[in-house]
């Protein structure tokens, strides 16, 4: 984990102009702090492959006769170490991740 602050608190004051700018970095502040916060709490035997209702990980896996390998990656629910969520759903267009690799370079 990163102990160094990358994003600050927002010091409002009556009066000040506000833009969205103020918006974002209060954003970014409060999203840091929770990803600093779960991060603390993380050990190496809790972040990973999350279990949820339906299954955890949902991929492909295909070969071809030209020995490019293609991976697709459906559905994935995880947690890093530092607390960041992984969300990959096929359900929700244009969720899905897809790897290609040359095996003959191997």
């Amino acid at each position: 984990m990163n102990n160094l602050l990358t994003h600050y608190p927002v010091n409002w004051i009556d009066g000040m102009k506000l833009s969205s700018s103020h918006f974002i970095a209060v954003q970014d502040f409060v999203t840091d702090s929770v990803r600093g916060a779960i991060a603390l709490q993380t050990t190496d035997l809790n972040y990973g492959l999350q279990p949820v209702a339906s299954d955890s990980v949902k991929m492909h896996v295909l070969l071809d006769h030209y020995n490019q390998l293609q991976l697709t990656l459906e559905e994935c629910h995880a947690v890093t170490p530092n607390g960041i969520r992984i969300q990959i759903s096929a359900s929700q267009e244009g969720q899905t991740l897809t790897l290609s690799k040359d095996m003959t370079e191997m």
